[in-house]
C-alpha cells in the first residue's frame, strides 16, 4: 500500500483522535474505508473509538483488509512542520516496516522507515437497533450554538475530570443539562419535539468532538443500548452512554431549573455579561482561591463588589439596575464558577437573581436566563458563605 498525505490535515485528524480518547498512550490506525477508496484514521481508548477518514489522501494499491498501527508520537514528529509525505508498506515482504519519503528539495532530500505495530483494526459497525437522530445542517448550526452555551468545566474536580451531558428529547421539548456540585446549565426548548422519547448521556467532550469533527454537515447519532454512534462522511464514532464522575443527575438539573423559575426572586440585578467578567477579572489581582468575592446591594440601583484576602482588598461599585428586598444581605460569589459561566456568553445583557433554594435558606444560588437563537439556557451558581470581615 502507498499512501501520500497532506501533513497538515492529517496531524489535525490524529490530534482529533487522541483529545478523544484521552489516553496516555496512544495508537493510530491507517487504512482503507470498506469499500471505498478514502483513507481511514482510527484510535480508541477509554470507551470511545474514533475514525476519521480523509479523502484528500491519495492511496495507491491498498486492500480493505490491509492497514498498519503506529504509535502517536512517531507520527506527530514525522510530520510536523512538512507539507507532504508519502507512506509505502509490504505487509507481504516487510509488514513491521513502513516507509517514508518527503518530496525532494533543491537542498534536502528526506526519507526512511519507521517499525509500526501488527495491524488492530477497530470495529465501527453500528449496530441495527436503536432510535436515529438525523441532525441535518439546520439543526446542527442550532444545536453548535446549545453546545457552546451549556459546555461548562469542572472547576473543582480533577483536572482530567469531564462532565458529562445530559440530553432529553420528546413530545414536551428538548432539554439538555451539564453541571457539577458548583454550577449547572439547563438549556430548553418546548417548540423542538421528538416522535420518539428520548433520554441520554454522554462525555461532554466527545459531544464537542462530534460537532467539530461533522463539519456542519448532516450526520446521524444512534441511541443503542448502552452505547452511542455517530457518523457522516467525515467520521464515524462510537462511545459509551455513561453518568461522569462529577457531574450530577440531569433530573437534579431540572427540578432545580423548574424550581427556581417558578420563585420569586430575594434580590436580583441586570448587567452586561462582559462588564461583569471585567469586575471579576479586577478583583482578580489580589484573589485568594477559597475566598469568595462579595455583592451587596448599596441602594440607587447600584451594587458594591468587594474582596479582602491577605494580599490586600479592592472594592467596585457600579450602576447595574439592581433590586433588592433587604439591602444588609451579602451574598458571596465564587469568581471561578461564574466566569465559567457567563464567559460562555459575553455578549448578553443578563437578568441575575437571587434565591434561596430552601426554606432553611442554605444554600443560596443565582441564576440567570440567557435566550439563544432557538430556546434558552438557565445558568446556575451556589453561592458561598461569605468570611465575617475584621472587627464584626
Amino acid at each position: 500500500m502507498e499512501i501520500n498525505l497532506d501533513c497538515k490535515q492529517f496531524l489535525l485528524a490524529v490530534k482529533q483522535i487522541v483529545d478523544c480518547v484521552k489516553t496516555e498512550e496512544v495508537t493510530v490506525s491507517i487504512s482503507k474505508n470498506k469499500g471505498k477508496n478514502v483513507l481511514a484514521l482510527s484510535g480508541s481508548g477509554n470507551g470511545t473509538s474514533l475514525c476519521r477518514y480523509l479523502p484528500d489522501a491519495i492511496l495507491d494499491n491498498i486492500s480493505d483488509n490491509e492497514g498498519f498501527t503506529i504509535r502517536i508520537e512517531i507520527l506527530q514528529k514525522l510530520l510536523r512542520g512538512r507539507k507532504n509525505i508519502m507512506l509505502k508498506h509490504d505487509r507481504d515482504n516487510s509488514p513491521q516496516k513502513v516507509l517514508f519519503k518527503a518530496p525532494r528539495s533543491k537542498s534536502s532530500k528526506y526519507a526512511g522507515h519507521f517499525i509500526c505495530i501488527p495491524y488492530e483494526p477497530v470495529d465501527f459497525d453500528i449496530p441495527k437497533d436503536g432510535i436515529d437522530i438525523v441532525m441535518n445542517s439546520d439543526e446542527h448550526v442550532v444545536f453548535s450554538d446549545v453546545l457552546k452555551a451549556v459546555s461548562l468545566t469542572p472547576q473543582y474536580q480533577k483536572e482530567d475530570t469531564i462532565l458529562s451531558l445530559s440530553i432529553k428529547m420528546g413530545r414536551d421539548g428538548t432539554y439538555v443539562g451539564c453541571g457539577d456540585a458548583y454550577h449547572m446549565a439547563y438549556y430548553r426548548n418546548v417548540d423542538s419535539i421528538s416522535e420518539h422519547e428520548i433520554e441520554f448521556k454522554m462525555a461532554q467532550q466527545t459531544m464537542d468532538t462530534i460537532d467539530k469533527l461533522s463539519m456542519g454537515l448532516e450526520y446521524t447519532l444512534r441511541i443503542s443500548n448502552a452505547r452511542i454512534y455517530a457518523s457522516n462522511e467525515l467520521f464515524r464514532i462510537s462511545t459509551e452512554s455513561l453518568s461522569t464522575d462529577g457531574a450530577v443527575a440531569f433530573e437534579s438539573i431540572q427540578e432545580l431549573a423548574t424550581t427556581l423559575l417558578n420563585k420569586e426572586a430575594f434580590a436580583s440585578m441586570t448587567i452586561l455579561a462582559s462588564e461583569l467578567l471585567s469586575i471579576l477579572e479586577n478583583l482578580g489581582a489580589i484573589f485568594e482561591r477559597g475566598v469568595p468575592i462579595v455583592l451587596k446591594f448599596v441602594g440607587r440601583g447600584n451594587v458594591e463588589l468587594s474582596i479582602e484576602t491577605n494580599y490586600g482588598s479592592a472594592k467596585d461599585i457600579r450602576h447595574v439596575s439592581a433590586i433588592s428586598s433587604n439591602k444588609s444581605k451579602l451574598f458571596g460569589i465564587d469568581r471561578y464558577t461564574l466566569k465559567d459561566l457567563f464567559g460562555l456568553v459575553p455578549k448578553q445583557i443578563l437578568d441575575i437573581k437571587f434565591f434561596v433554594k430552601d426554606e432553611t435558606g442554605e444554600p443560596w444560588v443565582t441564576c440567570a436566563e440567557v435566550p439563544l437563537k432557538v430556546g434558552s439556557v438557565l445558568y446556575v451558581s451556589c453561592l458561598t458563605p461569605v468570611p465575617k470581615r475584621k472587627g464584626t
